[in-house]
């Protein structure tokens, strides 16, 4: 088990400094259209935003006769600030995506993947042999 482990170890160190990693391609599927309808509904099904009109929103809105308005207000405000953060945060997210599945980051990964596979072959063989030897 542990030549076997060390061997797997090798293998993705090899792969590493080869620049043979495993290619993994991440992409949206769909249309942008069917994917902006799907983050709506996604969004839309959230019981956080529920709980935020609901419980949260007509606090601030205060109880005079006028608190219907404010809660429309302060709803639409929030969503007006959401948006923005929302779209940079799937920007941001693609830009790591795609430095996160470059070549570089798939030679690092696999270098790093096989020092810890060696790292675990080194700790089975020596659980093994202290298991042996008492």
């Amino acid at each position: 088990g542990v030549t076997y482990l060390v061997w797997i170890g090798l293998q993705s160190l090899r792969d590493a400094v080869n620049g043979e990693a495993a290619s993994a391609r991440i992409s949206p599927r769909g249309t942008p259209a069917a994917l902006f309808r799907s983050s709506f509904v996604l969004q839309g099904a959230n019981p956080k935003s529920y709980l935020y009109f609901a419980a949260i929103l007509p606090a601030f809105a205060g109880s005079g006769e006028n608190a219907p308005q404010w809660i429309l207000i302060l709803g639409v405000v929030s969503v007006v600030l959401e948006y923005p953060a929302l779209v940079f945060y799937s920007l941001l997210g693609g830009k790591v995506a795609a430095l996160a599945t470059g070549p570089g980051a798939k030679r690092a990964f696999s270098a790093f993947s096989g020092l810890a596979v060696i790292a675990a072959a080194a700790m089975v063989a020596r659980t093994s042999l202290q298991h042996r030897g008492g």
